[in-house]
């Protein structure tokens, strides 16, 4: 299959595996830090200083970064696991290992890969 742009070729997602935690609060502290954004530069007057208005820029990457970017799906020939900078593509017939404790963890050949987007809360494992 080929990207409507005809670019290269695009794979089908076969199984998308949702994130076991942190997705509602992640969702929280990005509205939070939006609102900080949208306040700090609307209302100059009484809003809040420049510095507040960075930091909560900063802050609100961070949370996209670290809670609702993380992802896990497979299509029909790698396991795709996004991270906060990396994506990880891993042949489904490399896969040697998988186990599910506080994160997911992979191994194939030497390589370990792990994902935060599906695990166990420390009570669980």
């Amino acid at each position: 299959m080929t990207d409507p742009r005809g670019r290269a070729p695009v794979e089908q997602k076969v199984e998308r595996f949702q994130p076991t935690s942190g997705r509602v609060m992640g969702v929280i502290a990005l509205v939070i830090a939006v609102a900080v954004v949208v306040i700090g530069i609307v209302d100059r007057n009484h809003g809040y200083p420049m510095s507040v208005v960075l930091g909560a820029v900063v802050f609100g990457i961070l949370v996209w970064a670290a809670m609702i970017r993380p992802r896990v799906w497979a299509t029909e020939e790698h396991l795709v696991m996004r991270n906060m900078l990396h994506t990880a593509r891993i042949p489904l017939a490399a896969i040697e290992q998988v186990a599910v404790r506080q994160v997911l963890a992979v191994s194939a050949g030497e390589q370990r890969f792990v994902s935060p987007a599906i695990g166990r809360s420390f009570r669980q494992t």
